[in-house]
Order: C-alpha cells, then sequence, then structure tokens
C-alpha cells in the first residue's frame, strides 16, 4: 500500500467517525427538543449512542450524561436478544433496515 493509500483511508475514516458523531449528537439535540421530562429539556440528563449489531457502542454523543452509557448498553444487549434474532431468523430484517429504541 503506498503512503497516499494510506493517506486517503485516515481521510475516509476520520470522515466517517465525524459524520458518526454528527449523527449521535443531533440524536442527542432531537431528544432534548422533543422532551416532556424537565430534566431532560433543561439539565440534559440522557444519553445517546449508536450500537453495532453485536450491542458494542460505535459512537456516543457528548451531550448529555455519562452515566447512562452502562444502562444504555445493557438494555441494547436485551434489546437485541429479543427482538434481533426474531427479525433475522424470519428473514423479515434487511441488511438496511434498523431497529430503533428509545427507552
Amino acid at each position: 500500500m503506498s503512503n497516499s493509500d494510506t493517506q486517503l483511508n485516515i481521510i475516509d475514516r476520520q470522515i466517517m467517525w465525524d459524520r458518526l458523531l454528527a449523527i449521535v449528537e443531533e440524536q442527542a439535540q432531537t431528544i432534548i427538543r422533543t422532551a416532556f421530562s424537565s430534566a431532560v429539556r433543561e439539565a440534559g440528563d440522557l444519553s445517546a449512542g449508536v450500537f453495532d449489531t453485536n450491542g458494542q457502542m460505535l459512537a456516543q454523543a457528548i451531550t448529555g450524561t455519562p452515566g447512562h452509557v452502562n444502562a444504555m448498553a445493557q438494555s441494547v444487549q436485551h434489546f437485541i436478544d429479543r427482538f434481533a434474532m426474531i427479525a433475522y431468523s424470519t428473514a423479515k430484517q434487511t441488511e438496511q433496515e434498523q431497529q430503533l429504541k428509545n427507552d
């Protein structure tokens, strides 16, 4: 691999990382704007993240509180255990589909 290929990979990865962070930040801001809870609206007591199909966190929003990370990871794993196997086993979910959870 040439040096220019390596530089391109570094640039591509940084662009993808920045876009992923922008997605979770937009997710957090949307939760704040639409929240009924004053704890979320005024204090920003929330977490937002994106996870892969194995339940591993890919990115977490900077907005919010980090105290929800463990609870979020546990709830995502339970969600995957409960719903992902049903979706994949019945072939109703394709690679392009996503599952969203708001708890």
